[in-house]
């Protein structure tokens, strides 16, 4: 057997184990690291810079300019506790892969061409990571052919393309993650998978899979991400009565959802940087005008971080309905006990407080809010 695939096993096993930490936490911590990168189809004197990925805080690591195809990029850990997802990247991003960093020794081998394809080694977490990319490989270029042809617009398929898109989606979501969290309890990467796929399968699975986790995968962010996600979420659905929220408006005035019951409430899930979100607020301003003397509301749950892109937007698409937001992205508690994890997302409501409708866009909103306040303007 070979050397290679006898260290693979290993790995495997050793994540596999019932009572295994995730990671080098069970040995002494590296205080440095040096990455031997090899690119291929870059100019000389292409600059990369290594960088810490969806961090609170961004850290630049190094930089470093690319001659005859190699690099060598490094830095101290600096009392951050690897392993840390990191991104390497050119200036632009117009090419850039996201890995986990951790060890001494690592090395890095990519194209320009198909620099998403990049390989690392010497990280076991990315090595963990790379088995479960690896499973999803063919159906992610099947998406990336997919997007294509739907960005290139013009074609009578397009509804076709959607569906499809969607329901490789979900084997992703309800078939490949959960396997992988199955398989691989004690890494940080089941962690972070269930926190992305658990709006996503029954809140009965989620609580299964995290069941499942390491305690110190439970204890980690992504790990209490999905903790306070099984505390929080109703599992809501049309026909159920809606479940009261309350938070903070532009002026941090607490404003409640029950305040509009008695109207015909539009729940709204949106944020500043939602393309498809701003392109839909000319209509629903429209909408608003034209139902709200009738006993129509809307409620708008952004899922923004930054206040001043979340008050900016308000102003400039005029947005007149009741605007709220904690700003914490996507764990806003609202999101969460909803279930959102995409944007736009709606919920319509009536008087009584049942949730009646769900997604509801364009002129089919208009004409639904039409039929039920018996509008028949135009």
């Amino acid at each position: 057997m070979r050397v290679n695939t006898i260290v693979a096993i290993l790995v495997i096993l050793f994540f596999c184990m019932p009572t295994g930490l995730f990671s080098q936490s069970a040995g002494k911590q590296s205080e440095s690291f040096r990455i031997e990168a090899r690119v291929t189809g870059f100019q000389d004197g292409t600059k990369f810079y290594l960088d810490t990925w969806a961090s609170p805080v961004k850290k630049l690591f190094d930089t470093a300019s690319a001659i005859g195809g190699r690099f060598v990029l490094k830095g101290n850990y600096a009392g951050l506790q690897p392993p840390i997802r990191v991104c390497l990247r050119t200036k632009d991003y117009s090419s850039y892969f996201v890995f986990w960093l951790e060890g001494e020794q690592l090395t890095f081998t990519a194209s320009k061409e198909q620099f998403e394809y990049a390989a690392v080694s010497g990280s076991v977490t990315e090595y963990i990571e790379s088995i479960y990319r690896q499973s999803i490989l063919d159906i992610k270029k099947e998406l990336v052919n997919l997007s294509q042809l739907i960005r290139n617009g013009n074609r009578t398929d397009t509804a076709y393309l959607l569906a499809k898109s969607d329901s490789l989606e979900k084997v992703i979501n309800t078939v490949k993650k959960p396997w992988f969290i199955t398989s691989y309890p004690n890494t940080i990467i089941s962690a972070i998978l269930l926190a992305e796929c658990s709006k996503r399968i029954p809140k009965e699975e989620t609580i299964r899979l995290y069941n499942g986790l390491s305690d110190p995968v439970k204890n980690s962010n992504d790990g209490l991400k999905v903790k306070r996600f099984i505390e929080l979420n109703k599992e809501i659905k049309i026909g159920d009565v809606f479940t009261d929220i309350t938070q903070p408006n532009l002026n941090n005035q607490r404003v409640s959802l029950s305040g509009s019951k008695g109207k015909y409430i539009l729940l709204e899930f949106w944020s500043s940087y939602c393309g498809p979100c701003i392109r839909e607020n000319p209509a629903l301003v429209k909408m608003y005008e034209r139902f709200k003397e009738k006993g129509f509301e809307i409620y708008a749950v952004s899922l923004d971080s930054d206040k001043a892109g979340w008050t900016k937007a308000i102003n400039k698409d005029q947005l007149p309905w009741i605007n709220v937001s904690e700003l914490n992205g996507y764990d806003n508690s609202a999101a969460i006990i909803y279930g959102i994890y995409e944007l736009p997302s709606n919920y319509l409501i009536d008087p009584s407080g049942k949730i009646i409708a769900k997604n509801l866009r364009g002129k089919v909103l208009e004409d639904k809010l039409a039929e039920l306040l018996k509008d028949n303007t135009k």
